[in-house]
């Protein structure tokens, strides 16, 4: 379950489960792995496997292929998104490049350039979510 994200309040990113954070003027490079959930307010190149959610704080900078069960971002993310549920882009935040996800909210003043892709079954394909036109009868 994502934590809820309310546009009035700080979401509590605590509950439940661990971070692992990169702080404002700390850089790292390479593949970062996490149960909990990951914050990062420096800068990331590389790879993010998280099992909870990622959060791109407003001094973020990451430049990353992403696996995640959610996000918000408020920084600048180059890269490509697999997001299994919903991201929230903030006020502000900056995207690059390609984004898988079930949910997509993105606020005033955000820079998107890429493209998405949403679906609401993992692994499901195009053909699968067209529904079939009925006939009428007499036609």
């Amino acid at each position: 379950m994502m934590t809820k994200i309310s546009p009035n309040r700080e979401p509590d990113w605590s509950k439940g489960s661990e971070e692992t954070v990169i702080g404002k003027g700390a850089e790292f490079e390479g593949t970062l792995k996490a149960t909990g959930d990951i914050r990062i307010d420096g800068k990331f190149k590389g790879t993010i496997h998280v099992e909870g959610n990622l959060r791109v704080g407003k001094d973020g900078e990451l430049n990353a292929e992403v696996h995640a069960k959610g996000a918000e971002v408020s920084g600048e993310v180059k890269g490509n998104l697999y997001i299994d549920g919903k991201i929230e882009f903030m006020d502000g935040a900056k995207f690059e490049g390609e984004l898988e996800c079930k949910g997509f909210v993105v606020h005033d003043g955000v820079i998107f350039d890429g493209n998405c892709r949403m679906s609401k079954k993992k692994g499901k394909s195009e053909k699968d979510s067209v529904l079939p036109i009925k006939e009428e009868k007499g036609s």
